[in-house]
């Protein structure tokens, strides 16, 4: 079980990314149970939290150039850009919220 942030840079990724504040997980499913004891094989468990579709993010913003299946959306536009990708997670967080308030 492991985690690391993309600002690190070990063990990956190896150059600054998009995504600066991004974090990698590693859930091993030999280390999944109920209730983690921080044994070798009890590392980890999760619960159901909801989920939503990318179909219903893209569809919040219309536009043009990225299309699959006749639809297309602006929501992938700026992708090699951090404020852009920001707007896109904040927007994840924010259907995700509308969707299961807490």
């Amino acid at each position: 079980v492991g985690c690391n942030n993309f600002r690190d840079h070990y063990p990956y990724p190896l150059v600054d990314t998009e995504y600066p504040d991004g974090v990698w997980y590693d859930l091993p499913l030999e280390g999944r149970c109920d209730s983690p004891t921080g044994a070798w094989n009890c590392t980890w468990s999760y619960e159901e939290a909801g989920e939503i579709r990318l179909e219903d993010l893209e569809a919040q913003e219309p536009g043009h150039g990225y299309c699959c299946g006749g639809q297309c959306t602006g929501f992938w536009q700026g992708h090699w850009t951090p404020s852009d990708n920001d707007r896109r997670v904040a927007q994840v967080k924010a259907l995700f919220a509308q969707r299961f308030p807490e």
